[in-house]
């Protein structure tokens, strides 16, 4: 690891401490109670800089003001209050998260993005981030998902475009630092208001920040996917209002919580929704509450549906402004007609619940079962909590739950039915990523109430129901997976194995193009194979790769931009009914310049030797230039 790349780590994690560092120059909360809004804040504030199209200043401006917060906020700690001040920032707590930050840098330095979906999505639209200055949605960045909501991606963004600017290299492990990072951070502000000894604290937080994200998403902490950070996000909005907003600081952190959470993914908003709900619930008068208290709660009620709506039309106004290239590929449009063709899906969902298990420790209970237990928990936590607003108003709050439960999953049902196209809608793919949150959800809120719980022990019995629950907490941790995922390496080798031919095939034609902007058309023949295009689609900016099919369109078959478009059925039938070489040639003159060949079928070679200057040169891994009558002159073949 060079040096600059170990500043880029450091820098970084300054970032994310600088609120810490504020909060115990402050001395009035734990210091790590700053984690999650600093998070946060940066999110929100990179969210700003995208509209105004300065996203790398922004970058710039806010590394430059984490450096002097975190410099001369210690440096005036130890002039005002001496040497012994720093103390304040070696809690329990702050200890694990430094910990668990070193912990990633030393196992996931060298870690790649090697999911499709992760090229296609995340990495693909922090890549267009970087080269236009504005969200992925913006039609020069030419992303197809650009339209995601971008909360998660720009605090991934922020990590990475601090490794460019001190590297001029792209750090894909900065993303997957800042996402783990953030998870944490989730965790931070409950661990503090536990009442137990410090290594107690950071045994069972790192337990459980481990522990729950596995038990659901097996990857967790080895890809991008937002949905696993989307469930922690909508438990920790759940939860953190429920103990008390009292101050600045609560009030901020939740109101920006919202705002990630809504614009983390689109079903995000309807989670955030329930949040507000369920805090407002929780704010009915009670005999503790005077008048003017209950009149803030209910401002700050008004204010928390206001951030949320704010958020989701701000998005919609964006995407509209910009007028997105792509629409998202998977979308088909509504009708009865299909929805009644896809009733089916409710019977393949029905058993997938029933017959999925989760892995908890050692063994593996039926998830439907987890889930009622979790119920179960969540009603019993509430109905025996300290806090008076939650024991009084358990009984709401606990229907509240269940009921966004069931409805998130008839959701995820109804999905299938009206939103996803048919290749999607038949293999129902993707249930267990989406029915998933709940789980995860559910199990933050269980763990986090049941840490919170422990304050109410009596003296005499607390040491036993520590050591009780320690144990417990060794006995689930998933020892398997944290090997697999962090300490033998593996995941490394897997993705660089994955990886590593894309690397160098973009090396190759970066070298072998001298405009800074290329129009490039991909063909990678093979069935199946959507990796090629997705990779290189990515790792090839600011060149632009088309040929989203990953074929030769069937004649005629261009989508409104004029690039090769096919339906999946199509692509995977008769690839014999390809364009005539006469058809390519001209699509290739009037908007290509080069054509990279990656994978090719048998017989391409034989069909399309006439658009080649020396069809003796035809081989995969070779790049041509487009010249002025469409004939294709060989560049190199790797």
């Amino acid at each position: 690891m060079s040096p600059r790349i170990i500043l880029s780590y450091i820098w970084v994690l300054l970032a994310t401490m600088s609120g810490c560092f504020y909060g115990a120059w402050r001395n009035k909360r734990a210091c790590e109670e700053y984690l999650p809004i600093t998070f946060f804040g940066i999110s929100f504030v990179l969210y700003l800089g995208g509209i105004l199209k300065q996203l790398t200043l922004t970058v710039h401006l806010l590394m430059l003001a984490t450096l002097i917060l975190s410099v001369v906020l210690v440096v005036w700690m130890v002039c005002r209050d001496g040497v012994g001040s720093l103390k304040r920032l070696l809690t329990p707590a702050m200890v694990l998260y430094v910990l668990a930050a070193g912990f990633f840098v030393v196992t996931q330095w060298r870690l790649v993005s090697a999911v499709p979906d992760e090229a296609s999505h995340w990495m693909d639209v922090i890549r267009a981030m970087q080269y236009t200055d504005t969200f992925g949605l913006a039609a020069e960045g030419r992303s197809y998902y650009g339209t995601y909501p971008p909360a998660v991606s720009l605090i991934e963004f922020f990590g990475v475009t601090t490794g460019t600017i001190l590297t001029a290299r792209i750090i894909d492990p900065l993303a997957y630092l800042m996402m783990h990072l953030t998870t944490l951070s989730l965790f931070m502000p409950f661990l503090s208001r536990m009442k137990t000894s410090g290594w107690v604290k950071v045994v069972l937080g790192a337990c459980a920040f481990f522990t729950l994200p596995l038990i659901c998403y097996s990857q967790y902490f080895a890809n991008m996917m937002v949905d696993g950070l989307l469930a922690l996000l909508a438990g920790f909005c759940i939860l953190y209002p429920l103990l008390g907003l009292e101050g600045k600081l609560p009030k901020g952190t939740y109101l920006l919580g919202l705002f990630v959470l809504c614009l983390a993914k689109s079903n995000g908003i309807a989670f955030a929704l329930m949040s507000v709900l369920l805090y407002g619930i929780s704010c009915r008068k009670n005999g503790l509450q005077e008048a003017t208290t209950q009149k803030h709660q209910w401002i700050l009620v008004l204010s928390a549906a206001m951030v949320v709506l704010g958020s989701w039309v701000s998005w919609k106004v964006l995407t509209a402004i910009h007028q997105p290239l792509f629409s998202q590929p998977w979308k088909e449009p509504f009708s009865f007609a299909q929805v009644k063709e896809r009733l089916y899906v409710f019977n393949i969902i029905f058993d997938y619940f029933f017959s999925e298990t989760l892995e908890i420790g050692f063994v593996k209970i039926p998830g439907i079962a987890v889930l009622i237990l979790l119920l179960v928990a969540v009603y019993l936590l509430l109905k025996r909590n300290e806090i008076p607003s939650l024991r009084q108003n358990y009984k709401p709050l606990a229907i509240g739950l269940a009921v966004v439960s069931l409805l998130y999953l008839l959701g995820v049902c109804a999905s299938y039915l009206t939103v996803f196209d048919n290749w999607e809608a038949e293999r129902v793919s993707s249930i267990q990523r989406y029915s998933l949150v709940i789980w995860l959800m559910l199990g933050f809120i269980v763990v986090m109430l049941a840490f919170l719980q422990m304050n109410t022990v009596e003296p005499e019995r607390k040491r036993r129901v520590c050591i009780v629950v320690l144990a417990l907490a060794v006995l689930l941790f998933p020892y398997l997976k944290v090997n697999r995922l962090f300490l033998n390496g593996g995941t490394v080798a897997n993705a660089h194995a994955c990886r590593d031919r894309y690397d160098l095939m973009a090396y190759y034609v970066d070298r072998a193009i001298p405009e800074e902007e290329a129009d490039i058309f991909l063909v990678s023949q093979k069935i199946g194979d959507r990796e090629a295009f997705w990779f290189l689609h990515s790792l090839l900016r600011p060149h632009k790769v088309d040929n989203h099919n990953f074929n030769l369109a069937l004649e005629g078959e261009l989508d409104e931009n004029g690039i090769p478009c096919v339906t999946r059925a199509s692509y995977e039938e008769d690839m014999a009914a390809a364009i005539s070489p006469q058809r390519w040639q001209e699509m290739l003159r009037d908007g290509y310049d080069y054509v990279l060949l990656y994978n090719l079928s048998d017989t391409f070679a034989v069909d399309y030797a006439s658009a080649f200057e020396d069809p003796s040169t035809i081989a995969q891994d070779s790049l041509y230039q487009v010249l002025e009558d469409g004939t294709l002159r060989h560049l190199f073949t790797r």
